[in-house]
């Protein structure tokens, strides 16, 4: 609207000069095309960045992480780009419709909590009608594993008092009946290379582009080394922190865990 407004006093302009109507015509076109060339700048500038088109990170993404777990498992999530990625693909696409995806934030919310009844009536069939929040998250954990349900989780913050009961299945974690004090060499190797792989996305232009994917590689290499971390596995969780501090260089808790894990390593070598 600029740009016609400014053709537009321009018009007038030159239509009041005693031009020829021949150099008249082409001061109408030379500036009509200088005016046109500089509102496409924006466009040829950005489309590159902006065009999305071709983006298929959070498809990706969402099938990674659910496509190796268990039938019929429940899938309890704390992070809501993930849990709508979920809800795209099994309600939109059909994929992995066996398995029941919850949102562990969204249960502190009764509307939510009516909702999934409603969605898996087999799983809340006799948990207390006014459960919500992490007392329905953990009495849904115990109870799905007691009906031999396959449960996984995402690992959080607050989440240290079951890091023993937790093993790591590519972007999620499988809770277990029983603590678990070692992991044993064959999870180990598949869950490495499951985060290598994940680490190579940081060579994809598209990825290099996608803000939002960059903060989400962040938000999962953090919550890995947290757990790695809690685990006592200080190697493994330095490798988590420091893929994650090269995409938030910036970021001082992430300085800070991994200069205090370089030199925990350090010492125990020494």
């Amino acid at each position: 609207l600029g740009v016609l407004f400014i053709l537009k006093n321009i018009n007038e302009w030159i239509v009041r000069r005693n031009f020829s109507p021949g150099f008249k015509k082409s001061l109408i076109i030379v500036f009509s095309t200088f005016f046109f060339s500089i509102s496409l700048l924006p466009f040829l500038t950005f489309y590159r960045l902006a065009d999305l088109s071709k983006n298929d990170l959070a498809y990706r993404y969402g099938k990674s992480a659910i496509s190796q777990l268990d039938k019929n498992a429940v899938v309890i999530i704390d992070n809501p780009n993930l849990y709508f990625i979920l809800s795209a693909l099994r309600y939109g696409e059909g994929y992995r419709k066996d398995i029941a995806v919850l949102d562990r934030g969204l249960l502190r919310a009764e509307w939510n909590c009516q909702q999934e009844r409603r969605n898996y009536p087999e799983l809340f069939s006799d948990l207390p009608s006014g459960l919500m929040g992490e007392d329905m998250f953990l009495t849904l954990m115990s109870k799905s594993l007691s009906r031999n349900f396959p449960v996984y989780m995402e690992y959080t913050e607050r989440d240290s008092e079951l890091v023993n009961f937790l093993t790591p299945a590519g972007h999620l974690f499988r809770f277990a009946k029983r603590i678990s004090t070692k992991l044993s060499p064959e999870l180990l190797k598949n869950q490495r290379g499951f985060e290598n792989s994940f680490y190579s996305q940081r060579e994809d232009k598209i990825f290099q582009r996608d803000v939002d994917a960059l903060r989400m590689f962040v938000y999962i290499t953090y919550r890995w080394g947290l757990y790695y971390e809690q685990r006592g596995m200080f190697k493994d969780a330095l490798r988590n922190f420091s893929s994650a501090l090269e995409l938030d260089p910036l970021n001082p808790e992430l300085q800070v865990r991994v200069e205090t894990l370089k030199n925990r390593i350090q010492l125990a070598k020494n």
